[in-house]
Parts: C-alpha cells; sequence; structure tokens
C-alpha cells in the first residue's frame, strides 16, 4: 500500500473502469461531503488531504495505450471510481475556470490529469465515457443524458461547476492565516498516523471511526451516522455556528484529532496485537478475536487499554476485563449461539464511563459477568453440559474453538500448536468411533446402534488432527498406530491425539472417561463459580433480566 496525491496518481497511468464494475452512484449526499471536504482546506499552502484508498489491478503483461505522445499502462480501478471520477470533474472545471480568468498555463495540465484528444485519462464504463469525456473536455455534452448512470455525471457536474461559481463570487474572510494553517497540518498529520496504524493492522477506517465517535460523541450504537455524522451542525459543524461556536469547535477538533489518532494505535494493536503489554494480553486478544464478534467490545478494549497504558487502571484489572470478554463471547456467542448484537448498547455505554472515568474496568467487569449469567444462566450451562446431550460437531465454531483451546492447555505454554487457527476446518476435525464405520468392522460390535446415533458427534468422539481423511473408516487399532512409525494418533504432534493414544481401546466406557475429563475443564474455563447455586430444596431460580440500575 503506497500513499499517493491525487496528481501522483493521474500521472503515469491510463485508468479504466471494468465493466463488472457498477457505474457511477454518487448522488447529492457524497457531493455535498466532498466540496465540504474541500471548503475545509482553504489555505494554499496546505498540500495534503487524506481521501482514502484507491485499488487497482494491472495485469501481468502491462498492456499499453498511445496517449498524446506518449505510450502509458492501462490498469482497472478495482475500488475508488466514485472518487476518481468525482475528482476528475472537478478538477476539469477548476481548470477551465483558470484559463478562462487568462491563467493559460494551465492548459498543459489538462493532457496530464484528465484527456488528450478524444482519449480520456479515466475511461468510464458502461455508456458514459464519451458523455463524460464531453464534460471534462467542453464543459458541455453533445447529447442528452439518456441513462440513469449519465444522468448522475451530468448531475454531479452541475453540482460542482456551480459551487466552484459561488466560491469565486464569495470573499471568504481568513482572520488568522497561520492558525488556519497549523490546525490544518495537525488534522493532516493525524490522518497521516491514522492511515499507518490503520493499515499495519489492515483494520478499517470506518471501524475506526465507529470507536472513535462512541468515545468522543455519542455512545448509543443507534446515533452513528458514518463519517458524514461528524460534518452534522451537532458535533462539527463547518459553516453553520448556531449550535457550537467556532472557539467550541475549535476546542473539540484539537481534543478529537489527538484523540482519533490515540484510538487509532490502540486499535491497531487489539486487531493485530503488534504491541501487546505482555503475553497476557496478546493471549487474551488472540483468544478474543479467534471466538469471534469483536467489533461489539472494540470501544471498550481501546478505552481500557488507554487507561492501563496510563496507569489509570492496574494492569491485572485490564486482564480481568479481557477474560470477561472471552468468558461473553463463548457463554453468549458460542455456547448459546445468541445473535452477534447481543449486548450491544451495554457495551458501548461501558466504554463510555471507562474512557470518562465514571465507573473502573473492575465495576464493568463484574456487569460483564452479570450479563453472561442472563444470556447463559450458570446452572443451565452446567447442567447441559453434565446431564444433557448436545450435538457438538453441528455448531462448528463452538466445537472448533473448544478444542483449539484444550489443545493450547495440554501444551501448557511450552510449545506452539502445530494447527493454527487460521488453519481449522471440517477436514481438521476427526471423529474417532467413524461416522460411517464398515459394517463388517469391529466398530460395530463394540458400539451398539443407540450409542453410535447418539454420541458420534459428541464432544468426548472429537479432536483435532491435521487431516482426517488419512484416518478413513479404520479400525482404533489402526488408527492409534506406534509412536515413531506412520500417521497415527501415537505419532501425532498434536497432543489431543496423542491423549486418545493412551487409552487401548476406544470403547463407550473410555469415552466417558474423555468426556468428564473434558467437561470438567470447560467448566473450570468458563464457569463462573460465583453464579453458581448448589441446588437445594430452598433455592428458586430467579428468571428476571437483572436491572444496572446505576449504568441503564
Amino acid at each position: 500500500m503506497e500513499k499517493k496525491t491525487l496528481s501522483n496518481i493521474l500521472e503515469g497511468k491510463i485508468f479504466q473502469i471494468p465493466d463488472y464494475q457498477r457505474g457511477y452512484a454518487w448522488e447529492a449526499k457524497q457531493w455535498k461531503d466532498f466540496v465540504q471536504d474541500i471548503d475545509a482546506l482553504i489555505d494554499d499552502k496546505i498540500i495534503s488531504h487524506y481521501t482514502g484508498t484507491i485499488v487497482i489491478y494491472q495485469p501481468i503483461d502491462k498492456p499499453t495505450e498511445n496517449y498524446g505522445t506518449k505510450k502509458l499502462e492501462i490498469v482497472d480501478v478495482v475500488d475508488g471510481q466514485q472518487r476518481l471520477t468525482t475528482c476528475s470533474l472537478y478538477l476539469s472545471i477548476i481548470l477551465r475556470e483558470l484559463i478562462n480568468i487568462s491563467k493559460e498555463d494551465y492548459t498543459t495540465e489538462i493532457p496530464i490529469y484528465l484527456h488528450s484528444g478524444s482519449k480520456s485519462k479515466l475511461r468510464l464504463n458502461n455508456d458514459t465515457a464519451d458523455f463524460y469525456l464531453d464534460l471534462v473536455s467542453k464543459g458541455v455534452s453533445n447529447i442528452e443524458p439518456n441513462s440513469v448512470h449519465q444522468n448522475r455525471i451530468y448531475e454531479a457536474f452541475c453540482f460542482l461547476k456551480m459551487h466552484v461559481e459561488e466560491q469565486l463570487r464569495v470573499y471568504r474572510n481568513i482572520q488568522d492565516v497561520s492558525e488556519k494553517e497549523d490546525f490544518t497540518k495537525t488534522i493532516n498529520k493525524t490522518w497521516k498516523e491514522v492511515y499507518v496504524n490503520i493499515a499495519q493492522c489492515n483494520g478499517s477506517e470506518s471501524q475506526c471511526l465507529r470507536v472513535a465517535w462512541t468515545l468522543f460523541v455519542n455512545y448509543t450504537p443507534k446515533n452513528w451516522d458514518g463519517y458524514s455524522g461528524f460534518k452534522s451542525d451537532e458535533v462539527i459543524p463547518l459553516r453553520n455556528f448556531s449550535v457550537k461556536s467556532k472557539e467550541e469547535v475549535k476546542s473539540f477538533l484539537l481534543k478529537f484529532v489527538d484523540g482519533l489518532a490515540l484510538i487509532s494505535k490502540h486499535y491497531s494493536t487489539i486487531l493485530k496485537s503488534n504491541n501487546a503489554f505482555d503475553e497476557n494480553e496478546l493471549n487474551l486478544l488472540t483468544k478474543i478475536r479467534n471466538a469471534g464478534n469483536i467489533a461489539n467490545y472494540l470501544p471498550l478494549m481501546v478505552a481500557s487499554r488507554i487507561k492501563r497504558e496510563n496507569n489509570v487502571a492496574l494492569n491485572e484489572e485490564y486482564i480481568g476485563l479481557l477474560k470477561s470478554l472471552e468468558m461473553f463471547s463463548y457463554r453468549v456467542f458460542l455456547w448459546e449461539g445468541i445473535r452477534s448484537n447481543a449486548g450491544l448498547s451495554k457495551f458501548y455505554r461501558w466504554a463510555d464511563d471507562v474512557f470518562t472515568s465514571k465507573h473502573s474496568l473492575q465495576s464493568v467487569t463484574e456487569w460483564i459477568y452479570g450479563t453472561i449469567n442472563w444470556y447463559s444462566p450458570e446452572n443451565a450451562f452446567r447442567k447441559s453440559l453434565t446431564e444433557d446431550f448436545f450435538e457438538w460437531y453441528q455448531h462448528r465454531r463452538l466445537l472448533k474453538y473448544t478444542l483449539f483451546e484444550f489443545e493450547l492447555f495440554l501444551l501448557k505454554g511450552k510449545n506452539k500448536p502445530k494447527l493454527n487457527w487460521e488453519d481449522l476446518s471440517d477436514s481438521t476435525i476427526e471423529h474417532i468411533l467413524p461416522q460411517n464405520p464398515d459394517a463388517n468392522s469391529n466398530w460395530i460390535s463394540k458400539w451398539t446402534a443407540e450409542e453410535r446415533n447418539k454420541f458420534t458427534h459428541d464432544i468426548s468422539n472429537l479432536v483435532l488432527t491435521k487431516d482426517n481423511s488419512r484416518y478413513s473408516n479404520f479400525e482404533f487399532e489402526r488408527k492409534k498406530g506406534v509412536a515413531g512409525s506412520g500417521y497415527s494418533y501415537s505419532n501425532s504432534d498434536i497432543r489431543q491425539e496423542r491423549k486418545i493414544a493412551e487409552f487401548d481401546d476406544w470403547t463407550n466406557e473410555n469415552r466417558i472417561k474423555r468426556r468428564n475429563e473434558l467437561i470438567g475443564w470447560i467448566i473450570g474455563n468458563w464457569g463462573v463459580d460465583s453464579h453458581f447455586q448448589a441446588i437445594t430444596e430452598d433455592i428458586i431460580e430467579d428468571e428476571e433480566e437483572p436491572i444496572f440500575n446505576d449504568i441503564d
């Protein structure tokens, strides 16, 4: 990924929009956002402003085409065509206005950025290529727009042209040029830092901005309105200062841009663990990512990490909070299978509580455990594990996560697992008792039909492996094998397979032994003792949702 200016991008290549891409789709909302961003860069000394990423594709043979006196490479625009098209339209209008006021030198810029004769630097798809070329070369089209995409391009051109003409008529009074320049440089510096941090973790600009919105503007999820929400009169007005004064806006901007850079740093670490505080944090961040739905926790994790870095919270409090989040993912999302946005409003509220120091990490951690017990009552969780039948194989992510964590447990941190989380698939899950044993095999004589039907897909009969096709429907003796010889449980570098090899045979009695070991470990790992109530005749389970009066 390279950082380039618009002029760098347009100078050396011909860009074409492939036919499989949608046509020009921006409308009034996007055009307004576009010109508002440009209006914010009044000082002609400001030479850079971050506008997002553009993705291009170039075939291996690097096709070229004559363009004026040069031969230029042709590349496909995979992402960013809306911005490129709008920028080119806007640039054509500005260059024409400059030439009209006797600045003829700008004529030489036209073939560099827009077109040379009948060939344009940016070649649109569908039915808009010639129509677009007319607009950027002559300012008018020889035909009336007669399709949806032509209409949108024409309306965009008219909107941008009217905006430029309006700006030429308006004298803008800049009271303090140096302050404006310093302000804009500060903002651009922040965006560069944000860009670097997001690129390092392959993150999302929108996701990082949402974290900043949650912590700085509004923690209610429904109020998130993307990038445009920041430019509302209630947050960062660009012209209308009736809701907020200019001084209030400047004060908020300075605070926000500094905070945004800090947020992007912690956001990057959380997604990639590239600068973890210690091994405990590294392990927990990895577990939370593997378990899924990390987006729900991001504002809270960022806020908590900032407090930990600033020594406002102790490291053990921060680690305790991460443990509760991993527990929430396992119990609520994986075990209970509850929708992915469960508890979202609470997590965003707790993020604000931590960020504003309204409540401590310890208090929030206790509330998370209380919420876990609401969605996944402790007694029901343990009863389902120990007494009820559960079809583990039908819940693949839960199964993979549980077996992967069991492998890490067996390794005791002394070695790295021979299977990475990213490698796990259906082929890395082995049924010890095969799903379809041969009719004349020992499996049929050792296991009743009822046992096979009930326990084949139970976790006690499932184990991680590198390739289950290597075991097929073999007898246990062959699967077990001999240490140091061939592909077998005994010779595996996966610890849980080698534990299976410790059994002389695989019978239902031995399956029960393994099940008891696994269930005990699962409860020890994801059970919450403080919410477990031993069953007595005097205890009646309370099924009402807990009410957190001090936070809701």
